[in-house]
């Protein structure tokens, strides 16, 4: 029958052939026995050896993970699983993900070595991950991260700056704002300008944080210190201000992709995926799966795959890569903001919610995030979805730093039809500004009707976020 003989030749393939039980099995036959039988825990940790070795170590990773779940690794498997996690975490402790600290802790329970100094920064990002949020919940959380440190280190005096010199107190404040918990930044950098800071540059840096939470256009100062200042933004200023609102030249080719994302080392696969993708999707995604395991992490390889497939306009493919960007990375914020904006302008709205709640709580900055929401919506058409992400937006930023937000929402709601929503929507922006300025606003904002989707990219406004370095790119809005 040759049915039967095809699959004795299959069972003999899989098997080594002729060659034995005992000789080493290649990554193809060792796939095939996974996928007839996917609890083959011995298949797998063969598969782990042989990814290793062929430099696919996040496929090794996936492999030991699944076995140590289900049964005790051998010294072998151990030691391979600890070298490869403790990669792993340095990697997301320079992209400050927190999940750092799991594969360290793991790395050494396997018996690894964990450098010190790396498991001390991990526990401190661990600590200003929780401190983005407002609950006391997740400031226990911080607390116990923080007691796992020395006792003489500066980060433990987070909650007891009384008595700091400033030099330390600058020093503290710029760890909070720099990893993103401006509110505990704020009180910092209050008690340093309360016990006599009056250097200019860090004047400068703490009042544009209490700008961010107040909304003041300047903080009350000393006398001494109000001389250190320059003067305050306008609301013009402010209305064409691009910080956390720039979207890349749409016109960049795939063929330059790479180059432009300050990763010129991935033309070659690049080229090899593009053209994989003309020929059949699936050899495409072959190719895209052996890049991304490449890395231990594979953070930046997941974020780039996404924003390809959005520019070879397939936003299925796109979205599944920025679901795994989500996955390998569920603690930091920009990963689940990037999910968020794939699912949006492929139209699950629903979706794209839940990534965005997630991702604006995690930030430290409710606000910038569910503004870039907005702007994803926009790209996507989905103007309902838009106004509702405008209005948690403009609820979550301080007002005189909100005119954009009211400028957008109001976009949304010509595109829907509301008119009269929309007028009323431009009469509270216009109002923002003084008499004087009320014109130029109304200028600015006729030359930039179009809205953000006149060039949107995907993952641009929080590539840097993400390990790639900030592009030349459209700021918006702008003046013709």
């Amino acid at each position: 029958m040759p049915l039967k003989r095809l699959l004795l030749a299959l069972a003999l393939a899989a098997s080594g052939g002729c060659g034995g039980a005992g000789e080493a099995k290649d990554t193809t036959s060792l796939r095939f026995e996974i996928g007839s039988n996917p609890g083959d825990l011995s298949a797998r940790a063969q598969l782990a050896q042989r990814a290793d070795s062929e430099g696919r170590p996040g496929e090794a990773i996936r492999e030991l993970l699944f076995v140590k779940e289900r049964r005790d690794l051998g010294e072998q498997e151990s030691a391979l699983l600890a070298k490869l996690l403790d990669c792993r975490g340095r990697q997301r402790l320079e992209l400050g993900d927190s999940g750092a600290l799991a594969d360290f802790q793991t790395a050494a329970s396997l018996g690894g070595l964990v450098d010190s100094k790396k498991m001390s920064d991990a526990y401190a990002l661990c600590a200003v991950t929780a401190l983005r949020h407002s609950s006391e919940f997740r400031q226990a959380e911080a607390k116990a991260c923080l007691e796992a440190l020395d006792e003489k280190h500066i980060y433990r005096r987070w909650d007891k700056v009384e008595g700091l010199s400033l030099s330390n107190l600058e020093r503290l404040w710029s760890w909070f704002a720099t990893a993103g918990a401006k509110r505990h930044a704020l009180k910092i950098a209050q008690a340093w300008v309360n016990a006599g800071g009056r250097e200019a540059v860090h004047l400068a840096q703490w009042q544009s944080l209490h700008r961010w939470w107040f909304g003041k256009s300047r903080p009350l100062l000393p006398a001494s210190a109000a001389s250190a200042l320059g003067n305050a933004s306008t609301a013009l200023e402010r209305f064409t201000a691009s910080s956390d609102r720039e979207f890349a030249d749409q016109s960049v080719t795939i063929k330059s992709l790479a180059a432009q994302w300050g990763a010129a080392g991935w033309t070659t696969t690049v080229n090899e995926i593009v053209g994989g993708y003309r020929i059949d999707p699936a050899l495409a995604d072959r190719r895209a799966r052996r890049f991304a395991d490449s890395s231990a992490y594979g953070l930046r390889e997941a974020a780039f795959l996404a924003e390809l497939f959005y520019r070879l306009g397939d936003r299925g493919r796109a979205r599944d890569w920025a679901q795994e960007l989500a996955d390998r990375a569920p603690k930091l914020p920009a990963a689940q903001e990037a999910a968020g904006h794939a699912h949006a302008v492929s139209g699950q709205v629903e979706r794209a919610g839940i990534f965005y709640t997630v991702a604006a709580a995690a930030s430290g900055d409710g606000g910038a995030t569910w503004g870039r929401a907005m702007r994803a919506y926009l790209a996507g058409e989905e103007p309902l979805a838009a106004i509702a992400a405008g209005r948690r937006a403009i609820g979550l930023t301080a007002r005189g730093w909100d005119m954009l937000l009211l400028f957008e929402v109001a976009l949304a709601q010509r595109k829907l039809g509301r008119d009269d929503q929309a007028t009323k929507t431009l009469e509270a922006l216009w109002a923002r500004f003084p008499v004087a300025d009320q014109a130029a606003a109304k200028v600015l904002a006729a030359a930039n009707e179009n809205g953000p989707q006149s060039s949107f990219s995907l993952l641009g406004p929080i590539r840097q976020r993400l390990g790639f370095p900030r592009l030349p790119t459209a700021k918006y809005p702008t003046a013709k």
